[in-house]
């Protein structure tokens, strides 16, 4: 919703989700499904620190910065289920 009103704000429109996804690695197991997932929550992390990076004096850097939040502890979470060390910067947490 936040990206959604940030659209609209700018005179954009949001693009309305698949009714199906098909994805280029094999979900065969939960392990798959969580890797998947994690890798999702890092990539969307990523692509909201540098919406931060570059609009920061706007009102759509506030809307990233509460989405990119939301985004690490997705992936932090997702390490701790795949049993994956704790990082000590985001940096690292595709590891």
């Amino acid at each position: 919703d936040l990206i959604v009103d940030a659209l609209k704000r700018k005179g954009g429109t949001a693009v309305e989700p698949k009714k199906e996804y098909v994805f280029a690695v094999p979900l065969a197991t939960e392990k798959d499904v969580l890797e998947l997932a994690f890798q999702l929550e890092v990539g969307a992390a990523r692509a909201y620190l540098s919406v931060v990076a570059v609009s920061i004096k706007n009102k759509l850097a506030s809307s990233a910065s509460r989405i990119l939040t939301d985004e690490v502890l997705h992936a932090t979470v997702l390490r701790s289920v795949l049993w994956r060390d704790v990082v000590p910067t985001f940096r690292l947490i595709e590891n």
